[in-house]
């Protein structure tokens, strides 16, 4: 029903009772609309309800039947009982009705330790209202426990996860937690360590010998080794008889005979001599791609010997694309590179001059750059400005670079 128009129900003195299922019907505003001996069955908040109170008619609360299942909005706690709110499905209005205590919906507060093995909480409705419960023990991280040592006892800290009540515990001495402190020396054949808790507590263990030097043993001279103990650093030399045999045979050398080391042929120009290095000069280089003369070379006689002039026809052979010049070379004769496909001359020597390099790039028509290679940039710059003037165009052609 929508509306229920002026005088709608004027004279009806048998009509009892109107029930409103909705709760928008507009009833015309006037007492004699609906009789005064009839009862609104209707919602709360409805327009039936209204025009019932404002008129002073009979109302039956049809939300009775549609109070939906109520939220608890105030608890119920040990002590006393809560509240629950219902809303009408229809027209949403509210009722509250009391709920019973819980005696079981205790709020207790922290725990606080009451002896050695329990804590407690206490309700905060009713301080009569107590829970007890044992110490749950953990080791205190914030305090530092002594541990047990090979000569005395220890002590473990601990606190109660709950309460934070503490105690503190001994633990019994430990025969093997000993603390030693570094090796040293003890006889010719041990070191020791001796514990920091009790200084008769010693462990012992054998020198782990090192041989220091390595001496060269000859058929007539004692000769001693050194031994050093890797964890001790004790010390000791033992000295060794002459082994025979052990003689060492040097063929000679002789001056201006030609000799192969590593496929390069050298000639002898000085002897080795009292202990000073000999020289020699290179006749012919090893035919391959990359050649490198060395700084020195030994002999048969077990001398050291000083590469320090490069002969003519020297660097001949085909396969040979680069060279490198050791740190003693001086001269480079006429035609050392005649004929060769060198593309590239590495130098790290300081020892050419102008009148010792004259004529030695004849032929050596692929030659493209020389490099200097002697140590760090400034004085590798310094060598460039200087091997300029000696490697002139004129000299080792135009189309070489100084570098």
């Amino acid at each position: 029903m929508v509306q229920i128009s002026e005088k709608a129900f004027k004279g009806a003195s048998g009509l009892t009772q109107i029930s409103f299922g909705g709760i928008d019907t507009e009833i015309y505003n006037s007492a004699e609309t609906i009789e005064a001996s009839v009862n609104f069955v209707a919602h709360t908040k409805s327009k039936a309800a209204n025009y019932a109170e404002l008129y002073s008619r009979g109302r039956t609360n049809l939300c009775d039947s549609f109070w939906d299942g109520g939220t608890e909005t105030k608890p119920a706690t040990c002590l006393e009982g809560g509240e629950k709110t219902h809303s009408c499905t229809v027209c949403n209005a509210i009722k509250t009705e009391p709920t019973e205590k819980d005696e079981n919906a205790h709020e207790y507060g922290e725990w606080i330790s009451v002896g050695e093995h329990q804590h407690k909480r206490v309700c905060k409705h009713d301080s009569n209202h107590e829970e007890l419960a044992e110490h749950e023990w953990v080791l205190d991280d914030n305090a530092v426990s002594t541990p047990a040592t090979c000569s005395a006892e220890g002590e473990e800290h601990y606190v109660c996860k709950d309460c934070k009540a503490t105690k503190t515990e001994t633990t019994v001495i430990d025969e093997d937690a000993h603390e030693y402190g570094d090796w040293v020396n003890a006889n010719e054949n041990q070191h020791k360590r001796v514990c920091k808790h009790d200084g008769s507590h010693e462990e012992f263990a054998d020198h782990e010998w090192v041989l220091l030097n390595t001496p060269v043993p000859t058929c007539a001279v004692t000769y001693y080794e050194d031994y050093k103990c890797t964890v001790c650093g004790a010390t000791k030399t033992i000295m060794r008889e002459p082994k025979l045999p052990t003689c060492i045979y040097r063929t000679p050398v002789v001056v201006g005979e030609i000799y192969v080391v590593d496929d390069c042929h050298y000639q002898v120009i000085i002897l080795a001599k009292n202990q000073e290095p000999g020289e020699v000069k290179l006749i012919k280089s090893k035919n391959a791609k990359n050649v490198k003369i060395p700084d020195t070379i030994k002999l048969a006689d077990e001398n050291t010997y000083r590469v320090i002039s490069i002969g003519p026809n020297a660097f001949s052979e085909k396969k040979i694309k680069k060279v490198t010049l050791g740190a003693n070379v001086e001269k480079i004769e006429n035609n050392a590179f005649k004929g060769s496909n060198v593309k590239k001359i590495v130098l790290k020597t300081m020892n050419l001059t102008k009148k010792n390099v004259k004529g030695s790039l004849k032929g050596a028509k692929k030659l493209k750059t020389i490099q200097v290679k002697i140590g760090r940039r400034k004085i590798n710059q310094k060598f460039v400005k200087k091997y300029q003037k000696f490697f002139t165009p004129a000299n080792a052609g135009k189309k070489v670079t100084v570098k």
